[in-house]
């Protein structure tokens, strides 16, 4: 009973830290390593099973329980709004990285085929 109450407490304080972290925080420290985002979205994924279940309540022996069904649907919205807005900002973010790509094997392309027509010109004279 000792160790389920010392669990509960710990995640008690995980969520709560949780609940006040600031987004913007979170996207600094991801930085633009699609890597790092790509990781992120992961265990966000992996995490939400912690929150689709349908336990309301955890009981402690026979005196003790907590009763939790009306924080869980508060819980559920911050939690899918996360997930929004990081699956929004990692959108973004990859759509950028592509149109740099695009952007750089264009430009490739195009010293390619001017050093290529300067070689046929340069072979005529």
């Amino acid at each position: 009973m000792v160790h389920d109450t010392y669990r509960v407490l710990l995640q008690s304080s995980y969520w709560i830290w949780w609940w006040d972290l600031e987004a913007e925080y979170v996207f600094s420290h991801l930085g633009d390593s699609l890597a790092h985002w790509q990781q992120l979205l992961t265990k966000i994924k992996k995490a939400r099973s912690t929150f689709d279940t349908t336990e309301m309540q955890k009981s402690f022996g026979p005196f003790c329980a907590v009763d939790y069904e009306q924080v869980q649907a508060r819980v559920n919205a911050k939690y899918d709004a996360w997930q929004r807005d990081i699956l929004m900002r990692f959108g973004v973010k990859l759509g950028n990285k592509m149109k740099d790509m695009h952007a750089s094997i264009l430009k490739a392309r195009n010293d390619l085929e001017h050093q290529s027509i300067e070689g046929l010109v340069g072979r005529r004279r």
